[in-house]
Formats: C-alpha cells, structure tokens, sequence
C-alpha cells in the first residue's frame, strides 16, 4: 500500500472507533466491570477484519479480479453484522443489563456496511490512481521512445541534404570544399552530442554551418536575409529549427532566376518566433507538409509543446512562408 494512503485508513479508523465509543458511552461501564466491558468492546470491533481484508488483502489483486471476489466481502459482512448483533446480546445479558437486540441489530448493519463500503471506495479510489498512474507513465515512456526515434530519423535525413550539397561542390571542383567539409564535421559533432534540450545558441550555430554550406553551393545565386535575436539562456529540443531552412534551400533556390531565403528568429519573454521566406520556383503546387522533415516536425512538436505551439505553412504568389511559435511553459 502506498504511504500517502495511510494517512486516510488512520482518518477513517479514527472516525469509525470515535463513532462507536460515543455509541457505548451510552452503556457506563458499571463499577469493577472496566476488564469485561473491555473486552467486550474490542470484541465488537470484530468489523474491522472486513475493512483490513479488503484494504491488505485485496489491494494486491487487480481491479478486474476484485470485482470477483465482492461477494466473498459481503458473507463477512453479513458475518460481522451477526457477530455484533449475537456478541453483545449475550454479553450485556450476563451483565444482567436488558439490550434491544433489533435496534442494537439495526445499529450494528449501520456499522458494518458504513465500513465495508467506505473500505471498497478507498479500494477503487487507490486502484483507479494505480491505473491512472500506470498509464500515464506507459504514454510518458511511449512519448520519449517516440522522440528518439524521430530525433534518429531527423538526423541522417539533413546530414544527407547537406552530403548532396557537398557533393555538388565537388563535381565542379570548388576550392572551398574543404571549407564545406569542415563545417559538416561541425554539423555531424552537434548531432552527436544532441540531448533532450539545447541550448538555443548552440541550434543556431548548427544552422549557420548549414548556411554556409549551401552558401558556397549556390554563392550569388539566392539572397540571403538573416535575423537572429534570441535569448543565451532558451532551451529547444535539438534538430528542430532544420526543416524550415532545408526545405527553403531544396525548393527555394534556382540558378535560373532570381531566389531569396529570408530567416528570422527571435526570442521574447519565453516566446520563441521562428519564420522562414523563400521564393518559390515550382511549376505547380507541391504539399511540402507531406516531406519527412515536415511530418517529423508537427509530430515532435506535438510531443514536446502540446497546445503551447503553432505551426503554418502558405505558398502564395511564387512566395512559400513557414512560420512556428513555441510558448515555453
């Protein structure tokens, strides 16, 4: 039995054994009879063995098997109510004291189902917290397994983009691919080291590396707009401010016409505002929300920010916008 449920079975003694010591204050112990009527008294408690059978003895099975085994419960009420009815009849008789056995019998059914019922409804009260406890703790571990393996999926997902890239550079021969692969061994140590959260600056760090990368790809190519204002001290989870830039560079960028990414970031009283701009040079509509990148997004920060974050995306006029608000708790 859990400890915090002690201090309600010693209330409830308390209350059951108050109740019937001012029930037989009625009866004065007569003079010279205080061993007898002791006994008697404890004897008259012979109710609490249903309270400590169902309380010690039940609580060990699960709610389903409890429920089998009530009508075990109710014979040793109607056991109790029979003891407590024949006990102080025969008691108070050879005390030569005269005893309505029917109103004592009425009393003692009063005793006995206050107990044996007030000891079911802590019984399933204390179950229904086990069970209430129990899975929030299997969604708590579900939750963070989940979280894992998005992380782990998020992970090869962007240091492929960034290999391609790096790649592009090397088919024609750039002289700053040894640059590039510097900054990726920057990009794959953050990615190693990732835990459940980050500091802020850190993230951005590793977005920069990434910039720069695509930078010395596209080189004048894209125009890029950067705006970074955030407090040292905000922890995200890691890898999850990538997707936006991702997806601006692999749908933003032409070498045909003319591209801009803009990236803005800032940080106020816990409010995180993250919104990224890029022109769009797509022929026809693409659902961008159906990528990888994006799904793991939405699902993460489901996970991590319930009802604490909003996430939209519109592809409008040749322009695609991505915007996510995070209120830290």
């Amino acid at each position: 039995m859990k400890a915090k449920w002690i201090k309600y079975h010693v209330l409830f003694f308390l209350i059951t054994w108050t109740f019937n010591y001012v029930f037989n204050f009625y009866f004065s112990i007569p003079a010279n009879k205080l061993v007898p009527y002791t006994v008697f008294f404890i004897l008259n408690y012979t109710v609490l063995a249903s309270y400590f059978y169902t309380v010690f003895f039940l609580s060990s099975f699960t709610l389903k098997r409890i429920v089998y085994l009530i009508p075990l419960q109710f014979m040793l009420m109607l056991s109790g109510c029979v003891v407590l009815s024949v006990v102080p009849a025969v008691f108070y008789k050879s005390q030569g004291v005269e005893l309505d056995f029917f109103q004592h019998y009425f009393i003692s059914m009063f005793e006995i189902a206050f107990t044996t019922f007030s000891s079911l409804a802590f019984l399933f009260l204390q179950k229904w917290e086990e069970s209430t406890s129990q899975k929030l703790q299997l969604i708590e571990s579900l939750s963070e397994a989940e979280l894992i393996f998005l992380r782990s999926q998020m992970s090869p997902h962007f240091l492929l983009n960034t290999l391609n890239s790096i790649y592009s550079m090397a088919l024609n021969k750039s002289p700053e691919i040894y640059l590039a692969v510097a900054e990726l061994k920057n990009i794959y140590s953050y990615v190693r080291r990732s835990q459940h959260q980050m500091s802020l600056q850190d993230e951005i760090d590793y977005l920069e590396n990434f910039i720069k990368i695509q930078k010395r790809r596209f080189r004048d190519a894209v125009f890029l707009t950067i705006s970074f204002k955030v407090d040292a001290d905000y922890q995200i989870e890691p890898l999850l401010l990538s997707s936006f830039v991702e997806n601006a560079f692999k749908h933003g960028v032409s070498m045909k016409e003319p591209s801009f990414i803009t990236i803005d970031l800032t940080v106020t009283n816990g409010r995180l505002t993250y919104v990224v701009i890029n022109s769009d040079h797509s022929k026809k509509s693409v659902d961008r929300n159906s990528g990888i990148g994006i799904q793991n997004l939405s699902r993460r920060l489901e996970l991590l920010y319930p009802e604490n974050f909003s996430l939209h995306h519109v592809q409008r006029h040749h322009t695609y916008t991505a915007a996510l608000t995070i209120q830290q708790l």
